[in-house]
């Protein structure tokens, strides 16, 4: 299933503090199938049993495994990606955690 939440949080750098708004792109569920790269056999797509589908980054880090794809396979999930504010463009996710 995917979800999206918007918040608003203050970033503060050397010249001064702004508002920053940022939608995040939550996928959980459990994994039906996914792609690998061919060159390295990362991980590249994940489709959840439910349908929804995300693309991850080369080198998606799924934790506690480390980058080992056929881990997941079957696996409830948990992963987020950023969604550009203006552009409504989904990111790649990073970063897949197998729920407890």
């Amino acid at each position: 299933m995917r979800t999206e939440a918007t918040t608003t949080r203050t970033v503060t750098g050397w010249n001064g503090s702004r508002e920053v708004v940022e939608t995040l792109a939550t996928y959980t569920g459990t994994v039906e199938s996914f792609s690998v790269y061919e060159s390295d056999r990362s991980l590249r797509t994940v489709t959840l049993t439910d349908g929804d589908t995300f693309t991850t980054s080369a080198q998606a880090l799924i934790s506690p495994v480390g980058y080992i794809a056929d881990a997941i396979l079957g696996r409830e999930i948990i992963a987020v990606a950023s969604v550009h504010p203006e552009t409504g463009r989904e990111g790649l996710v990073r970063h897949i955690d197998l729920a407890v």
